[in-house]
């Protein structure tokens, strides 16, 4: 009888299927064992057991891996956005009009704070005894107050609002941003909020323009050998001038061109108004103006100042 059965073992053994044994052996320790230490640290889900180094490499490299699609992600989307921004701008009516017109804004020198009055022509400003101020029709900046204040940040005014009121507009919106140029600026309320809103606009229309910009390494000279109609300014000004600058101008009416004003942005020369009565850079302001009362610029040294 236990012949038989030694026989039938026998048989039974060499009549099982080739490879089973590794079957059967998979079947109770699993595939750990088989796969290599990359599939077992980086790859593969499948394992069931690993070490405390093998598990701390495999989550390291699954949140990289994470990391680096939203990056991705984020890189297409601002280039996407970026591209779509510059094709709007490219196509936007040029701006020269808003700078180029024979109507002026015109104050009476002799009392100041009077309000300041639309002419269709200089010849018509000056026949009404009127001194121009600026190019253009007046607006909610075309006042001695918000001039003088154009005037004491015309070299940095466009770093002061990136660098303090940027972020605001991008994350808390126009609220935040109107109290941050306030503070930075000190306009009056009209003229404060004609300035936050063409922030707002550069957010809302030139946002991936101007991420983009940045990080070319473009941003840090608003000019650069590329030419826009004329114009050497980096995409993100280009997009700012094309897009949201035509209203800007219309509701600010005081704008650094239209003063006769160079800045550090250049400008197409013909922009630069030439029918100014006076040169803002050397005109002696009224007291109680910024200079004297604001709590932003009375603290400043004259040389800050000018």
């Amino acid at each position: 009888g236990e012949e038989a059965d030694s026989k039938n073992d026998v048989d039974t053994e060499s009549k099982r299927p080739p490879g089973l044994d590794e079957v059967l052996e998979d079947d109770e320790y699993g595939d750990d064992h088989k796969r290599t230490c990359c599939q077992r640290c980086c790859f593969d889900y499948r394992v069931s057991e690993r070490s405390k180094k093998e598990k701390w490499i495999f989550w390291t490299f699954r949140v990289l891996e994470v990391i680096m699609f939203v990056i991705f992600t984020l890189i297409c989307i601002m280039l996407i956005g970026a591209k779509s921004q510059n094709d709007k701008a490219a196509r936007a009516p040029s701006t020269s009009p808003s700078f180029i017109t024979n109507v002026t804004c015109a104050f009476n020198a002799d009392d100041t704070s009077a309000p300041w009055k639309t002419y269709d022509s200089p010849e018509a400003a000056h026949a009404a005894n009127m001194t121009i101020a600026h190019c253009g029709a007046c607006g909610e900046c075309s006042n001695m107050w918000d001039t003088e204040v154009y005037v004491l940040s015309r070299n940095d005014i466009s770093e002061l609002i990136k660098q303090n009121c940027g972020s605001k507009a991008i994350i808390f919106g126009y609220d935040k941003t109107l109290s941050c140029m306030k503070d930075i600026l000190d306009f009056t309320d009209g003229c404060n909020k004609i300035w936050t809103e063409n922030v707002m606009c550069d957010t809302d229309k030139c946002l991936y323009t101007c991420i983009k910009t940045l990080f070319s390494g473009h941003m840090v000279s608003n000019n650069i050998p590329v030419t826009y109609e004329g114009r050497t300014m980096n995409a993100c000004f280009h997009c700012d001038e094309q897009r949201c600058g035509t209203p800007f101008v219309t509701g600010a009416g005081l704008a650094r061109r239209r003063m006769g004003i160079k800045s550090d942005i250049e400008r197409i020369p013909a922009e630069v108004c030439q029918n100014v009565d006076l040169d803002w850079l050397t005109y002696e302001f009224p007291a109680g103006g910024p200079s004297d009362t604001s709590p932003v610029w009375k603290s400043k040294s004259k040389t800050e100042r000018y």
